[in-house]
Formats: C-alpha cells, structure tokens, sequence
C-alpha cells in the first residue's frame, strides 16, 4: 500500500497486513519475497501503533477533561 495524502485508515492498513500474513503463509513464496513482505508488515505494524497511541492519547486528553470537569461540578 502507497503512502499518500489520504487519511490514515486503520482498517486498510489491518487489511494489508491480512494480506502480507496470507502471502506469507502460503509457503509459496522465495526467501527475498518472504524477507520484503516482512519488513512491509513491520512498517505498517508501526504506522498502526503510532496512530493508536495517538488515539489513545486524544481519548485521555478528553476523558482527562471531562472527569475534571465533572469533579468540579459534583464539589460546588
């Protein structure tokens, strides 16, 4: 999957990454093709990561404030 100036889709990304493990499970591939596919999942294994964790982040930022915010309410 190219990279380009779409949005980061979490599902097509899962999706590339069924794909590579399909290949490669296969057993029908060469050792160089085995290593490529490797290294792709890898990158896209990461990109996953680092907009989960920025996900997750976003949710605490806004759980964080709305928990504060609530707390404020509840001690007036």
């Amino acid at each position: 999957m190219s990279e380009s100036n779409q949005p980061f889709s979490l599902e097509a990304h899962m999706q590339e990454l069924r794909n590579i493990l399909s290949q490669m499970q296969s057993g029908n591939l060469d050792f160089d093709t085995n290593i490529k596919l490797f290294t792709r999942g890898a990158e896209v294994i990461e990109a996953c990561r680092t907009y989960l964790d920025s996900a997750e982040l976003s949710v605490k930022k806004l759980v964080g404030g709305s928990e504060a915010d609530f707390a404020e309410e509840e001690g007036r």
